[in-house]
């Protein structure tokens, strides 16, 4: 079994002890999906794009295979068998501070519109009014990011504003200009 953490993720013993069960059970699944809790301007979020956010982190390198064709938000494909989930989390310290947060929403901007790029998205104004409306809206009000305070309206006001990045790249790529 892998297990897939990045340097800003910690486990806490809980979720050591649980992987460390797991273990010497031996395989019951292909993988195991980890639930995150995203630790953001010091509080942990509990809402908005926050809320369950599970990801298969533990998984029989057999069995997956990590798909690296996605530049943003790579994943692990099961090949074979189930996947089960665990009950303790890993706490995501997701930005460093606020520049590292707006650098990191630009520079997800940037892969992504270059992977809808290669897949000859055509924009309309659909893609930069609606979708990055859409997604503070959805975040904020319909998700209950609003719950979170305002480090809640922060992360997502800036996820929209990701979002119109990523389109503003893209028309700048199909423009030839940077």
């Amino acid at each position: 079994m892998i297990l897939f953490v990045d340097a800003d993720e910690r486990i806490s013993n809980l979720l050591k002890e649980e992987i460390l069960g797991i273990l010497k059970m031996g395989d019951l699944y292909s993988g195991y999906e980890i639930l995150f809790t995203n630790i953001f301007m010091g509080r942990r979020m509990r809402y908005g794009a926050h809320q369950n956010n599970w990801k298969l982190r533990l998984f029989n390198k057999r069995l997956c295979w990590y798909d690296e064709a996605l530049l943003v938000h790579e994943k692990i494909i099961v090949r074979e068998g189930k996947t089960g989930r665990l009950k303790n989390a890993i706490d995501h310290y997701t930005y460093r501070s606020w520049n590292h947060f707006i650098k990191k929403k630009q520079l997800y901007a940037e892969l992504q519109s270059q992977e809808l790029f290669k897949k000859g998205i055509k924009l309309n104004a659909f893609h930069f009014v609606i979708k990055p409306a859409y997604r503070f809206l959805y975040q904020y009000i319909f998700r209950g990011g609003f719950l979170d305070g305002f480090p809640g309206f922060a992360c997502a006001f800036v996820d929209a504003y990701g979002v119109m990045t990523r389109y503003i790249k893209l028309w700048l790529l199909g423009n030839n200009m940077k």
